[in-house]
């Protein structure tokens, strides 16, 4: 099966995932069927609400970009995490530091004073997000400087922008 979804107006991507048919044949010829990230992001994050493909696509996004500047990553992690925080992402580096990271897609969503990093930042010590934008990305810095949170932050317009240059650059645009 495969979908083709648009994001920041500019991008699209074609997103493929075995069907029930093809997840049978595969184990019938013995072949390890794994779950996809797409189906992992259906599963853990969309769990069949409409609207989500711009996240889910925006996600596998960030992850793809981070993996080009050299990083593990992944989609909807596992863990311990404190109430109210479900990161959408883990990104770890090559010395094995990892952050938890919160994709966005929305471009006008106020947070309460920093009410969601501040939850990100009892979990890690500081705050980790992919804008949509630059503009964004700017305003959410903005929230968690005047909460006084700690953090870093990128921009999937920047790094696809960067990449499709040949340049692509730190995965964190900046840190606070």
């Amino acid at each position: 099966y495969s979908k083709t979804l648009s994001f920041l107006r500019v991008s699209k991507a074609r997103l493929v995932r075995l069907t029930a048919r093809g997840i049978g044949l595969a184990r019938r010829c013995h072949w390890l069927v794994m779950e996809s990230e797409w189906d992992r992001m259906r599963r853990l994050h969309e769990m069949g609400k409409s609207g989500e493909d711009g996240h889910t696509l925006a996600t596998l996004a960030f992850t793809f970009q981070a993996r080009l500047r050299g990083f593990s990553a992944g989609v909807m992690p596992q863990g311990n995490f404190v109430q109210h925080f479900a990161p959408d992402a883990i990104v770890v580096d090559e010395d094995g530091s990892l952050a938890y990271v919160e994709v966005e897609t929305d471009t006008d969503k106020d947070y309460g004073k920093g009410s969601k990093w501040q939850n990100m930042v009892k979990q890690q010590r500081f705050a980790a997000f992919c804008a949509p934008n630059l503009i964004r990305r700017k305003e959410m810095i903005s929230e968690c400087y005047n909460a006084h949170l700690h953090g870093r932050a990128t921009d999937l317009e920047t790094l696809i922008k960067a990449w499709r240059a040949g340049d692509p650059g730190p995965l964190w645009r900046e840190e606070w």
